[in-house]
């Protein structure tokens, strides 16, 4: 597994919710499953938010989320990608080593 962060080095907000935009199948479950006691963790699926105004209405939600938040999941399409950089909003990118597709593959099937 890989990941790449984007960060805004002026974003010096006390409290703010670090946003993980992580592909299916890299743990967001497990991370939910093992973390939920302790942290405050938000999984923001994206195929819930009406397509009409998208994807303003998702990053909204998520600025809506930053200070109450320990983390969030986002969407990984390269739209929201791109909105979250456009918004100023740091994220780490989790994705899978392309020497593991077929990993991958087999996790999204089961």
């Amino acid at each position: 597994m890989q990941y790449k962060t984007f960060e805004n080095f002026n974003n010096k907000k006390k409290h703010q919710a670090k946003v993980i935009a992580a592909f299916p199948g890299t743990g967001k479950s497990t991370y939910y499953k093992q973390h939920a006691t302790e942290q405050i963790i938000l999984d923001s699926d994206s195929s819930l938010f009406d397509k009409k105004d998208f994807p303003n209405n998702y990053i909204q939600h998520i600025k809506n989320h930053l200070n109450k938040a320990d983390i969030i999941f986002v969407s990984s399409h390269k739209i929201v990608r791109d909105a979250l950089v456009e918004a100023n909003i740091p994220f780490t990118l989790i994705y899978p080593n392309l020497d593991c597709k077929d990993e991958y593959l087999t996790r999204y099937q089961n």
